[in-house]
């Protein structure tokens, strides 16, 4: 598709482009998150509605001046496909190379030991490739299951650093950012891994909550997308 001219495209080739446009976003519900349960919420249903939302709105925006050929509800099945909202206990998804992932944010805190949690979840869900967090802590685990063959399992850290909630459970020293993990794949196995991780946050001290956002997008040399 590249050097082509969009006005031409059909719609199913719109849809190629989208579908492979858009990444994977598997989402489940964190400790936090489930405790609007209480009140009777579904944690996380607003989210991932108005994340579908969002995407729809703006990828057909912007098509509607390149090509009008592919409407809001096909690009709104797509976006679905792409976004997957799991239950925290059996967050488990099958890609298309055959290698399972599985996600978790178990309600525990962190152990003597770095990496005891991430070791707790190699094969979790009957699963080659485990994420985990809660642990302020960022961790790669590997190691071999007769089942499963080679498994990883990757704790990342924390993106709420400076907070009294780290300080009062002795937190004091915690890992900052998203890890990158790539997974190279052969049948259903796992032959190759690569980890990633930059502990470098763009705050420095803590911020109050009733910082004027504004403010605080200048201050970091943040720009706004209307």
């Amino acid at each position: 598709t590249a050097g082509r001219n969009p006005k031409i495209f059909s719609a199913d080739e719109l849809k190629t482009v989208i579908n492979e446009a858009l990444i994977l976003f598997l989402v489940i519900p964190g400790n936090h998150d489930l405790w609007s349960e209480q009140e009777g919420n579904t944690p996380l249903a607003m989210f991932i509605t108005r994340l579908r939302e969002l995407l729809t709105l703006y990828i057909s925006i912007f098509l509607s001046e390149k090509n009008p050929s592919i409407n809001a509800e096909e690009i709104a099945k797509i976006v679905r496909a792409k976004t997957k909202l799991f239950p925290d206990t059996e967050a488990v998804h099958e890609m298309p190379s055959g290698l399972r992932v599985a996600m978790a944010h178990p309600h525990m805190g962190r152990a003597a030991t770095t990496s005891l949690r991430a070791q707790h979840a190699i094969g979790m869900l009957n699963a080659q490739v485990v994420g985990i967090a809660n642990f302020h802590t960022a961790v790669v685990v590997h190691k071999w299951e007769p089942n499963l063959g080679q498994c990883v399992v990757v704790q990342v850290g924390t993106h709420a650093i400076y907070t009294r909630f780290e300080k009062r459970k002795m937190k004091f020293n915690v890992d900052f950012g998203p890890v990158a993990h790539r997974t190279t794949s052969s049948h259903g196995r796992i032959i190759m891994t690569d980890t990633v991780y930059y502990n470098k946050p763009y705050l420095k001290q803590p911020i109050s909550k009733f910082q004027d956002i504004n403010l605080l997008r200048k201050k970091l040399g943040l720009r706004c997308v209307e």
